[in-house]
């Protein structure tokens, strides 16, 4: 859902340096953009947010929840795209940087396994798959 006439106001060339406010506006309209960001610390925290949950704060209806949904899932699908060439993982904070995107919003710890290539030169990715998630609770 777009409010045309606040959409009108932030143009698209500006849309970079507009406010979570009003980009969250051009999905969800201007006074349920302020309800969220008031209702959540922030984007971490919006991102978590379950369907029903986003659904709790006024002016949030199923279509506002499913835009807000798509656009975090499409902001983590694309940092999940490949690498032209494989990215080189020889030092802890460039594992980090790799997976801290994809791996934000999940509220619970996950087990991954990052796999070499011995192929490549050493210290490559090949690939990395999610082994597990943990529950809350549980140890």
């Amino acid at each position: 859902m777009l409010e045309s006439a606040h959409f009108e106001e932030v143009e698209m060339e500006g849309l970079e340096h507009a406010s979570n406010v009003e980009l969250l506006a051009t999905l969800a309209g201007k006074a349920a953009a302020e309800a969220l960001v008031q209702h959540y610390a922030g984007l971490t925290a919006l991102a978590q947010a379950s369907f029903d949950e986003l659904q709790l704060v006024k002016g949030i209806g199923q279509s506002k929840a499913a835009a807000i949904k798509s656009a975090f899932l499409l902001a983590q699908r694309l940092t999940r795209e490949t690498y032209p060439e494989a990215p080189l993982l020889d030092t802890p904070e460039r594992v980090a940087d790799l997976l801290r995107e994809q791996n934000r919003p999940y509220i619970v710890e996950n087990f991954q396994v990052i796999f070499l290539n011995r192929v490549c030169p050493r210290g490559r990715s090949r690939a990395w798959r999610l082994m597990g998630i943990g529950a809350e609770g549980k140890g």
